[in-house]
C-alpha cells in the first residue's frame, strides 16, 4: 500500500492541531487493546502494520506542518519589518 504524501498531507489548505496525532494513536492504541482483548492478537496482526504506516504518515504531516507554520510566522515577521521600513521612508 504506497500512498503519496500529497494524498495523505492534502494540500495543507486546512488548519490541523498539532495535538491531533498523538491524540488519535492514543485513541486507537486503546481501541487495539479492546479487540486484542476480546478476540485475540491474531485478529489485528495484518491491522497492525497498517496502522503504524498510517501513524507514520500522520507524524510527517504534522512535522510538514509544523514547519508550515514557522516559515508563515518567519514571512510575516519580515513582512512586518518591511512594512515598517516603507512607512518610515
Amino acid at each position: 500500500m504506497e500512498y503519496s504524501e500529497r494524498v495523505l498531507c492534502g494540500t495543507g489548505e486546512v488548519e490541523l492541531d498539532p495535538n491531533v496525532v498523538s491524540e488519535e494513536a492514543g485513541k486507537l492504541y486503546s481501541e487495539l487493546q479492546t479487540v486484542i482483548e476480546n478476540h485475540g492478537e491474531g485478529v489485528v496482526e495484518s491491522l497492525v502494520p497498517i496502522f503504524v504506516w498510517v501513524l507514520e504518515a500522520l507524524a510527517c504531516c504534522k512535522a510538514q506542518l509544523r514547519d508550515r507554520e514557522e516559515e508563515a510566522e518567519s514571512e510575516k515577521v519580515e513582512r512586518e519589518k518591511l512594512l515598517e521600513r516603507y512607512q518610515a521612508s
